[in-house]
């Protein structure tokens, strides 16, 4: 594993065999959390550098995941996303949350300007990413 960054809530990493970035989040975030991780120039600055087209976002250490977070990965994370160069995206949060949220999970699929989809289990995002484009 090669960690690119390290910081309260928030790592950057690659792990071998992954052609991914992972960036992983942690802790209780509230809204304004999401937004200042997710919209950190450290992300881009990372994945430019890196030439990664592909993100999973690892939310299983999160203990919250609501509406409005999901509002800011499907927009600003988004964004920040595509202006750096990535094509496609996948999200893990944790198997207990996958079932109780999974209609707002399509939704939130449904308005983001690159393909991205969520999972319940790491490896299946892991496999969905690996199919590439």
């Amino acid at each position: 594993m090669k960690v690119h960054l390290e910081a309260q809530n928030l790592k950057i990493y690659e792990a071998a065999g992954f052609p991914f970035l992972i960036i992983e989040l942690s802790g209780m975030l509230q809204a304004a959390d999401y937004l200042k991780l997710l919209s950190s120039p450290d992300i881009k600055t990372i994945l430019i550098a890196t030439n990664f087209k592909m993100v999973l976002l690892e939310l299983n250490g999160v203990y919250v995941v609501g509406s409005e977070a999901l509002e800011i990965i499907s927009n600003e994370f988004c964004v920040l996303l595509s202006e750096s160069g990535v094509i496609k995206f996948a999200v893990s949060v944790a198997e207990h949350i996958f079932p109780i949220m999974s209609n707002m999970f399509i939704a939130s699929e449904k308005t983001t300007i690159l393909p991205m989809k969520y999972f319940g289990d790491i490896n299946d995002a892991a496999a969905w990413l690996k199919q590439g484009n």
